[in-house]
């Protein structure tokens, strides 16, 4: 087969397979990269849900960001508009794009140009949106069922992004300057001594928006030292393990060995390069007047840079001499290197708990105060439509929903934040009995 004729096939396919998704008969769920036609795909099952001729107003169509919508909406109408100016041939040949017939007769041309102007008259237009402002529609419509304020307020997503680096801030003066809970004060300076400050901005920020989630497995661990303590439990470590702890506990196991290492460190310096930087650590190692200084030489005596242990420790002369010497420093060693391994893991338990607690301690302020100020962000919206759904009011809801939309066969979800069950999962638009529901068109980047 020649490229040209496997490229022909390729794309022979790939539009056989994006009509099938396109097709108003089934349910679909498409997942491809960006820019392999998701958005086509979308418009096209739009477009033939209406040449079936659904009304406009029936349909729904939902997408995560404002300009997905609104490039959604242009290339539907810009589409239908040029259909409303084609001759029989020209037009006949687009539809025939859409379903692979090459047949039309009067009526259906005649009909397919008459799309324009009924998308036009279309009361409130084309429902076209973005999956917030479904949301806030719905819970607009029934806050009492969501048990919400009935006048609430959307924070966009920059007055979100401010009201949380303003807690961030407020947070940061008072540990700073000795005040504040003592657990968030070791939190927040040792965050500090580790992190950029623009890093660890982020990182709060980012917690503080999975705040619900952290609570949710918190709960489910069966508190938040069960929690702590699963998190340790994972990486190895003891929940209540420091870093100190953890040299003072290598030092004390080598003070037995002080002596032997007094008595052998002079013979050492007299042979080879290797047995030469071991006598130099462990000579200093033995002297050092902290832990840090400590830990600092007995890493150079028996680590590499990648952390395993140094492949020689000592040479085989300098072992005659000493019997037994490279058995006892390999033991040395490996116990150096358990220790490191297990300050990596303290180091990465530290830095993660302390990161969720000022995290949560972050949330929960911006959650006080959206309720003080009877304010829903983007996720609330997401969250209580979710919630109302799965709720004892969900019937009714979806029962006045299903009232007004016969077909919400088109969402273009390209965010991993969606709980993609908020609509496919609970809407199910009736018509005539049988159901339509196309699963979200999910593009992944």
């Amino acid at each position: 087969m020649s490229m040209d004729t496997a490229i022909e096939a390729l794309i022979a396919e790939t539009t056989d397979t994006q009509r099938r998704a396109a097709g108003p008969e089934i349910s679909a769920w498409v997942a491809a990269n960006a820019g392999s036609g998701k958005t086509k795909v979308l418009t096209d099952r739009v477009v033939r849900l209406l040449l079936a001729g659904n009304a406009p107003s029936k349909l729904l169509c939902i997408t995560f960001t404002k300009a997905a919508a609104a490039e959604m909406a242009d290339r539907l109408f810009r589409r239908l508009g040029q259909w409303a100016l084609m001759d029989d041939a020209a037009l006949t040949k687009e539809l025939a794009k859409l379903d692979g017939i090459e047949a039309r007769g009067p009526a259906e041309l005649s009909e397919a140009r008459r799309l324009f102007a009924r998308a036009l008259e279309t009361p409130g237009g084309l429902k076209i949106q973005t999956i917030h402002a479904f949301c806030e529609s719905v819970l607009k419509r029934f806050p009492l069922e969501a048990g919400i304020s009935p006048g609430f307020a959307v924070m966009e997503e920059t007055e979100a992004r401010e009201a949380i680096n303003a807690i961030i801030d407020t947070l940061a003066e008072r540990l700073w300057s000795g005040r504040g809970d003592a657990t968030h004060r070791d939190d927040f300076l040792s965050l500090t001594a580790r992190l950029q400050e623009d890093l660890l901005r982020k990182r709060l920020a980012f917690l503080a928006e999975k705040g619900p989630l952290i609570e949710e497995a918190i709960i489910r661990a069966g508190g938040e030292s069960a929690f702590y303590g699963h998190l340790a439990d994972r990486l190895g470590v003891a929940a209540n393990e420091s870093r100190a702890d953890a040299i003072g506990r290598l030092r004390g196991g080598l003070e037995a060995q002080t002596q032997w290492i007094g008595d052998i460190v002079d013979e050492l310096a007299t042979h080879g390069k290797n047995d030469r930087q071991s006598a130099h650590h462990l000579k200093a190692m033995i002297a050092a007047g902290d832990d840090e200084a400590f830990l600092a030489e007995a890493r150079g005596f028996a680590l590499v840079q990648a952390g395993t242990v140094r492949k020689t420790l000592c040479t085989k002369a300098a072992e005659k001499m000493v019997p037994g010497l490279g058995a006892r420093l390999a033991d040395m060693a490996e116990a150096i290197r358990e220790t490191n391994d297990a300050l990596k893991g303290i180091e990465i338990f530290t830095t993660t708990a302390g990161l969720y607690r000022l995290g949560l301690f972050v949330y929960r302020q911006y959650r006080d105060t959206k309720a003080r100020q009877g304010r829903l962000d983007f996720n609330d919206l997401i969250d209580n439509t979710a919630q109302l759904f799965r709720n004892h009011a969900g019937g009714w809801v979806l029962y006045k929903l299903d009232q007004g939309i016969e077909h919400h066969g088109a969402f273009a979800v390209e965010h991993t934040a969606l709980d993609a069950d908020v609509l496919p999962r609970h809407l199910r638009a009736r018509d005539g009995g049988r159901e339509y529901l196309a699963e979200p068109v999910l593009g992944r980047s």
